[in-house]
């Protein structure tokens, strides 16, 4: 039976994907879960990562690649944006920076957006 150990990957300088991959050729991620062959019973089972081991491997990864994994999760949790609020969002963002890039709207920067939300909150 193959056993996950993610100190011994650790110490080797792997991640645990990376570490299964060269132990078990019937390494395959999946959503959340690892999936292990359990040896001599000819079967797979899904093993589930704990968060703490999803969090460690999102470390390792660019932030673009982290904002992606997000968006994915929320969009096959909660569904996808619709074309035309999506569309609508686009639009304003346009129209929003091009007040700033014209000078019409001066923005707001964040030490001062800082002090307006310490001021809210004191109320």
């Amino acid at each position: 039976m193959l056993i996950l150990n993610s100190a011994f990957a650790s110490r080797h300088g792997q991640s645990i994907k990376d570490f299964l991959a060269d132990v078990s050729p019937v390494f395959s991620p999946g959503s959340g879960f690892a999936l292990v062959k359990i040896r001599g019973v000819g079967e797979t089972c899904p093993m589930p990562m704990t968060l703490d081991q999803i969090v460690e491997e999102t470390r390792e990864m660019p932030g673009e690649v982290v904002a992606e994994l997000i968006d994915r999760i929320m969009v096959a949790r909660h569904g996808g944006i619709e074309p035309s609020i999506a569309e609508s969002w686009k639009t304003e963002t346009d129209r929003r920076i091009a007040e700033i890039e014209s000078g019409k709207v001066k923005g707001v920067t964040p030490v001062e957006n800082a002090a307006r939300i310490q001021k809210i909150l004191r109320r």
